[in-house]
């Protein structure tokens, strides 16, 4: 076994017994609940317990886990906005899920590379959170669970790659607008549910289908662009919206930008430059989802390095062994903090 093969077992058995710990906790969160439905700090703890352990699931190359973590947050998400009551019955579905954590720790700790179908819980989830949809969005719900069982190849390929999720939320009022955006995103490889107004983006959303980027109008009845882009940095932060208009000037293109949307196009809208503003937001989201990665992993990989070596070079009188730990400490704390840098750009 290499060093790398043997660092990599290390930091896998460390988060299971962390992950038991996260696991125990989410269960006391709901037990609390149990009595009494809208304890709101409840909500908040199980929904932090179940961030900390998709995001370092996913750290350690438990892929399997971190997306069934994924899909379980996003109700958690749900309840925790307002947009979903805590029933009964969704209360004892997500205790359900919680004891499914437990089976992924005692099947990972027999077998690091395991794979537990979930899908179908995952289904079954979606529905008593949201109930059954008879339109597109569902089919979506499903696809979304089925992704759990791809493995870490396809994911890690990149944008250019025909797998890469390149899924757009055209939110339009206008039919005949919508029908030929849709085949001008379609036209370059993108995948495109619709939605009719803001409020119905929403709905799509509440029910469980998570875009990679919004493309929206901005005057629509009911809920405008610009009040989309508000609920969707509360909720998808990490999601590009660009707004689309025939009738916004410098000054209100200046004020979506400061509500936080990625991009504005005028109507009518350029397919080239719309197909430029689209890529680049997705790459862009794509990009700083892989460097959250890093900067997790490489502040976890420094932690258990000085935890591994310091006990080494404290009974080592091997002065170019102790160089070599510090250069490689030095090396971490660059990498994290370069990270760090580019997501605050």
């Amino acid at each position: 076994m290499s060093d790398y093969d043997e660092f990599k077992k290390y930091l896998q058995q460390d988060f299971l017994e962390e992950a038991e710990d996260l696991i125990n906790k989410i269960e006391a969160s709901f037990s609390g609940l149990e009595s009494n439905l809208e304890q709101a700090d409840l909500i908040d703890e199980a929904f932090r317990f179940c961030h900390t352990l998709k995001g370092s699931a996913k750290t350690v190359g438990f892929d399997n886990l971190g997306s069934y973590a994924h899909e379980y947050e996003n109700v958690l998400t749900s309840v925790r906005d307002g947009s979903l009551e805590l029933s009964r019955e969704l209360l004892a579905k997500l205790i359900e899920g919680n004891d499914i954590f437990f089976k992924f720790v005692d099947l990972l700790r027999e077998n690091p590379e395991g794979q537990l179908e979930v899908s179908e819980f995952v289904k079954s989830l979606n529905e008593t959170a949201y109930g059954k949809s008879e339109d597109k969005s569902n089919d979506q719900c499903d696809k979304t669970s089925k992704q759990i069982e791809c493995n870490q190849e396809n994911s890690d390929e990149g944008i250019h790659n025909e797998n890469f999720d390149k899924t757009i939320l055209l939110v339009d009022d206008d039919e005949d607008v919508r029908e030929l955006m849709v085949d001008i995103l379609e036209g370059i490889d993108l995948k495109v549910t619709t939605a009719v107004d803001g409020q119905d983006a929403l709905v799509k959303i509440a029910k469980g289908f998570i875009p990679n980027l919004i493309f929206s109008d901005l005057n629509m009845p009911n809920m405008t662009g610009i009040e989309l882009v508000g609920h969707i940095r509360k909720t998808l932060p990490e999601v590009p919206v660009i707004i689309c208009s025939g009738f916004a000037s410098r000054e209100d293109v200046i004020n979506f930008m400061n509500q936080g949307a990625y991009g504005f196009l005028d109507k009518p809208v350029d397919p080239t430059q719309l197909e430029r503003m689209v890529i680049a937001g997705l790459r862009d989201k794509y990009l700083k989802e892989k460097l959250q990665l890093l900067v997790a992993s490489t502040n976890r990989a420094f932690m258990k390095l000085i935890k591994i070596t310091s006990s080494i070079v404290s009974s080592s009188d091997n002065v170019e062994l102790k160089n070599n730990i510090s250069d490689i400490e030095g090396s971490l704390k660059e990498v994290g903090k370069i990270s760090r840098e580019i997501l605050n750009c």
